[in-house]
């Protein structure tokens, strides 16, 4: 007896929220990237010590330059339109002019600045 009243006290009022998704997400095996685009080009990337990533996490295309920024390591690669290293930008310290943490990077267009906000 005790058992069912422990049973029926506990019921309770479940009400299931329904929602409509805003679009139908569906798996793509393949597509045609020529359906999208006019021109692909392949860039390989120069690859030595100095130059190697993890992550490509941010990718970037200015004044003829290649910045890609690895959160992982926290650090910004630069490389010419032709996929040969230039320089990369690692200030991960807390030093002036250093960070401790870098999450992304912006391209500051007016003043030719690759900036890691802090």
């Amino acid at each position: 007896m005790l058992l069912m009243a422990c049973l029926l006290g506990c019921k309770q009022n479940q009400e299931i929220a329904t929602t409509t998704p805003l679009f139908q997400a569906t798996y793509v095996d393949q597509i045609n990237l020529s359906e999208y685009f006019s021109k692909i080009e392949y860039v390989f990337l120069e690859n030595h010590d100095e130059a190697l990533f993890i992550n490509a996490d941010q990718i970037e295309f200015y004044n003829d330059h290649w910045y890609i920024m690895d959160q992982e390591l926290m650090i910004v690669f630069c490389f010419s339109a032709s996929g040969k290293f230039k320089f990369r930008i690692s200030a991960h310290g807390k030093g002036p002019g250093e960070y401790l943490l870098a999450e992304k990077m912006l391209v500051n267009r007016s003043t030719n600045e690759i900036l890691i906000p802090a």
